[in-house]
């Protein structure tokens, strides 16, 4: 049998497994919210690396981003710095009815940690940013 933590009371300071950011827990996850839920243990990520974990895994969108580990796109993460994909997912954000205001999500944040794992540990993926293009 799997023991779940704990739920945590609102406001209680966590500090993120993957990048130390310190975060405020809110309530628990309710039905429909995505792309991002919010969770009440002291298991979970903060909104920028939800937001990187979710870019990475969810296809077809990871697979529109990468190709076997390389950047499809121009200035691989640094793309997320451009206000018209910013817009696009604060869109997906409301869409999906997401308990997280796009003004809580820190991309310049997000793409200084894009190589990190789930523990904060750099991972040694080669981005456009580092490796150059077509490498």
């Amino acid at each position: 049998m799997t023991k779940h933590a704990p739920p945590l009371p609102p406001g209680s300071k966590l500090a993120c497994p993957r990048c130390g950011r310190p975060c405020t827990v809110r309530r628990g996850p309710r039905k429909g919210e995505r792309p991002l839920t919010c969770g009440n243990t002291p298991k979970g990520l903060c909104a920028n690396c939800a937001v990187t974990r979710w870019l990475k895994e969810t296809p077809p969108l990871c697979d529109m981003l990468t190709d076997e580990g390389r950047w499809r796109i121009d200035g691989g993460p640094s793309a997320f710095l451009l206000p018209h994909v910013q817009r696009q997912f604060e869109s997906l954000m409301r869409v999906g009815n997401c308990p997280v205001a796009p003004t809580e999500i820190d991309w310049p944040t997000i793409v200084v940690n894009w190589n990190k794992d789930e523990a904060g540990a750099e991972t040694g993926e080669k981005t456009l940013d580092s490796a150059g293009a077509g490498e």
